[in-house]
């Protein structure tokens, strides 16, 4: 899917506001400063929290508060 990992910040592009960002292995959560979480990257587990086992890159929306 084209994920690549990084040691340093870097600023993504297509979604601003972002309050706090969290990950595991291939996975990034992202949870907005509006509430909303959203999720990209690896979900073989179900771990983007979308319902899926499906791969997600774009970023996707997970819920609001």
């Amino acid at each position: 899917m084209g994920y690549q990992s990084r040691a340093t910040l870097l600023q993504v592009q297509g979604i601003a506001g972002v309050r706090e960002a969290t990950g595991g292995w291939d996975f990034t959560v992202i949870f907005k400063e509006d509430g909303t979480v959203w999720s990209v990257g690896a979900n073989n587990y179900g771990q983007l929290g979308d319902g899926t086992h499906v791969d997600r890159n774009p970023i996707v929306f997970v819920a609001a508060p």
